[in-house]
């Protein structure tokens, strides 16, 4: 940990010392080396120094315990993540959980069971609520897109219809991803797990026999078109065909809050999400349905084979009875004897990659303290690693075991386990600390992850594995003229965390905010709102608003982003906002959230020009407003009548100036004498007329 201070040196504590002597025993007057007073004073000092330096080491297990106390632990490897498109579909494909890409020779994971569909999306129409607005089409194709999903003022009614070149079957589960543009000028927050209310709401509808009917949404990953993601929909009806060849849905907009309108840039159903891993081993409970078949919907992609355990009350028996194995549109089917039918989580089924079949016995284990064992797992990462072990030696009864960072706060019964990475050795207790195993250990869970070596570029990742329909009993359609590519690069890996480094994230995070204290606290964490895009705070003390009402309310003014002038405060954005106040506040303290009030400012200027009038004027002009656009996110600034008249007079096209004013009309407003304007604390300057004339040309 931190040093309070630097450690004395030999020399330093012997002198410091000899100094005291005259104080405590004033006939010592011999400070010589030679003298035998002074040899034992730098023993004990040679004595003191070794004793400091040892006293100031740190092992790594004390460091990591002190870190744990502040709440921090070593981040562990993080697979970076990647969106593919698969084309070429000719039918809809099935690609089962853990199905594997390649980049080279590193390989990429379909996160879930995925069918993608042959399904096009052909054609794209916004069709505006007023029937004034002719409605806008654009057609789909692999070279670019960008379509203003609800048009460039997003509003209730608006309506965007999705032509697709197929119908999709009813009652199941569809993923149609959606590729939201990036805006140039603002940057928004990051939602994460933030309690997010949505800036906008729609229903999907799509066409029927019949009518129009409204399908069900799942799930919606884009936040309402705010960023890339899936939006997952299921309908109960078949699809009709319109006169124009297309199978149509619609997204129709109930409510739009939007401050930046979504712009469409990729969309279609064949997409997924894969993470840079390489599962060798997992373990899944499966439930026998009443014909004794139960399926596994995730499974190595690969050739794969299987152990399989019975679940009894006091752990999981070892079954090796007949079992019949196929799989069929990327799920594991597994049929159980007749009298297994019906029972609920009876079993339990490992699946491991066949190459790795004499990897997943670690070994035997003793029931001796302080066992350890290799795990054959290149790369492996800490929180894909997972053990089942007989309690005793032959006695056929396995239990999970946790995983844990040190076996510490582990009592003589628990089942724990540690995994060093580095070294790829489990580690057992000491029958205090932690359990000690007494049969055979089985790795139960296991992946390899490069990390920061997995952040792959643009269209590298370009291979697809599809080795798994091998072990496929009815081959899926279409598989060999799939072509596979991922637009843009992969992301987030990060390789694990050292405890230097950990140790430095602690000391950093000190100088975080978390919680507001101060006005300025208020005004930095509330511009980080979650979802939103902020342009400016104002965190307004009691003393300087008339209204501000009790000493415990902070009143906080935000101006959001916005490409016109006055941007409004809506609904949501004070939910959004009232939401993180709430979870930084002080408590006895209550947050009133105010909307900026917009001041309009005239200008009037009359001035010599020393070139065309057009060409004089139009230069002011664009003065004046980059001067206000400057300004206009400065809550309560003075609009200062020197800069404002400097600017006018270091033009071009301006010989001089014979008159400028500036006129603003509210309440609250202060001015000086010599012309500059004071506005008030909750407000934001508006250029609302400017007025130049031109009066001589020199």
């Amino acid at each position: 940990m931190q040093e309070v201070s630097e450690q004395e040196s030999f020399r330093d504590i012997v002198e410091k010392a000899i100094r005291r002597i005259p104080a405590i025993c004033p006939e010592w007057t011999n400070f010589n080396e030679h003298d035998p007073g002074i040899t034992i004073l730098e023993l004990f000092a040679w004595l003191k120094e070794m004793q400091q330096f040892h006293m100031e080491q740190t092992a790594k297990a004390q460091t990591r315990k002190y870190l744990a106390r502040m709440g921090f632990t070593p981040k562990g490897v993080c697979p970076s993540r990647a969106v593919l498109q698969i084309r070429g579909l000719k039918e809809t494909l099935f690609f089962p959980a853990k199905s594997r890409f390649f980049a080279g020779d590193v390989c990429f994971e379909s996160t879930k069971w995925t069918a993608l569909e042959a399904a096009l999306v052909a054609k794209l129409i916004f069709v505006p609520k007023q029937k004034k607005c002719e409605p806008v089409s654009c057609y789909v194709s692999e070279n670019g897109l960008h379509f203003p999903a609800f048009g460039m003022q997003p509003a209730a009614g608006d309506m965007l219809r999705i032509g697709l070149t197929a119908a999709l079957a009813p009652q199941t589960p569809h993923s149609l991803y959606i590729g939201v543009a990036e805006d140039a000028e603002a940057t928004r927050n990051p939602i994460g797990d933030f309690p997010f209310f949505a800036l906008a709401e729609y229903r999907i509808t799509y066409r029927t026999g019949t009518a129009d009917r409204e399908a069900i949404c799942v799930e919606d990953t884009t936040n309402q078109l705010l960023n890339d993601g899936f939006l997952t929909f299921s309908t109960e009806q078949e699809m009709e065909k319109g006169e124009d060849g297309l199978y149509w849905l619609a997204l129709t907009l109930v409510r739009s809050e939007y401050d930046i309108p979504p712009v469409i840039e990729r969309i279609g159903f064949s997409f997924l999400n894969v993470q840079q891993k390489l599962t060798s081993v997992e373990c899944h409970e499966i439930s026998p349905g009443q014909d004794g078949t139960a399926f596994v919907e995730t499974f190595p992609g690969c050739v794969f084979d299987f152990l399989i355990f019975c679940k009894k009350p006091d752990g999981f028996c070892r079954y090796d009875g007949e079992v019949c194995r196929d799989v069929r549109n990327g799920r594991a089917y597994f049929r159980m004897p007749g009298g297994f039918a019906g029972e609920e989580n009876a079993f339990l089924v490992l699946l491991f990659d066949v190459s790795c079949r004499e990897g997943i016995l670690l070994g035997e284990g003793n029931g001796m303290p302080d066992q350890q064992y290799q795990a054959d797992i290149s790369h492996p990462c800490r929180e894909g690693i997972a053990i089942l072990a007989e309690s005793g030696p032959g006695s056929g009864c396995y239990h999970f075991w946790e995983a844990r960072d040190d076996f510490d706060d582990s009592g003589p019964t628990d089942r724990h386990f540690c995994f060093d990475e580095e070294s790829k050795t489990v580690s057992f207790g000491d029958c205090e600390h932690g359990m000690a195993p007494g049969g055979r250990i089985f790795l139960a869970g296991a992946y390899s992850c490069l990390g920061a070596g997995g952040n792959a570029a643009a269209e590298k990742i370009c291979r697809a594995d599809l080795s798994f329909e091998s072990a496929f009993t009815e081959k899926t359609a279409g598989a060999d003229s799939v072509q596979v590519i991922n637009e843009r690069e992969a992301v987030g890996g990060r390789n694990r965390e050292t405890l230097e480094d950990c140790r430095k994230r602690m000391f950093l995070s000190l100088r975080d905010k978390k919680r507001a204290v101060t006005y300025e606290d208020y005004e930095t964490l509330i511009k980080q709102t979650p979802g939103l895009i902020i342009e400016n705070v104002r965190a307004i003390p009691v003393t300087e608003l008339a209204d501000a009402g009790k000493e415990q309310t902070i009143s906080v003014v935000v101006r959001p982003y916005a490409k016109k002038e006055r941007a409004i405060l809506s609904d949501a954005y004070k939910k959004n906002i009232w939401r993180m106040a709430e979870s930084i506040r002080m408590i006895g303290t209550k947050v009133r959230i105010l909307a900026p009030e917009y001041i309009g400012v005239d200008i009037f200027a009359e001035i010599k020009a020393s070139v065309a009038c057009g060409l004089a004027k139009e230069q002011a002009k664009e003065a004046i407003g980059r001067f206000f656009s400057e300004i206009k996110a400065e809550f309560g600034c003075v609009i200062r009548y020197s800069a404002l008249y400097g600017l006018l007079d270091v033009q071009d096209g301006v010989a001089g100036i014979k008159t400028l004013k500036i006129k603003a009309a509210a309440g609250g407003i202060g001015r000086s004498q010599n012309g500059d304007i004071f506005l008030p604390v909750n407000a934001l300057p508006c250029l609302k007329e400017c007025v130049i004339l031109v009066t001589e040309i020199s």
